[in-house]
């Protein structure tokens, strides 16, 4: 994964926003992709979901 930064000119709510958008999404992802994600990270690092 590469650095990127994060704007440090959001206000709160326009944080919130992003943050929650963030959470909707990974769990998106979790619930399509659960078992190719933990057979991914445990192979990656050693460790179950």
């Amino acid at each position: 994964m590469s650095d990127f930064k994060i704007p440090d000119y959001w206000t709160s709510e326009q944080a919130t926003a992003v943050f929650e958008f963030i959470d909707e999404i990974r769990d998106k992802i979790l619930i399509h992709y659960r078992l190719q994600i933990a057979e991914q990270m445990k192979e990656e690092h050693c460790y179950e979901l």
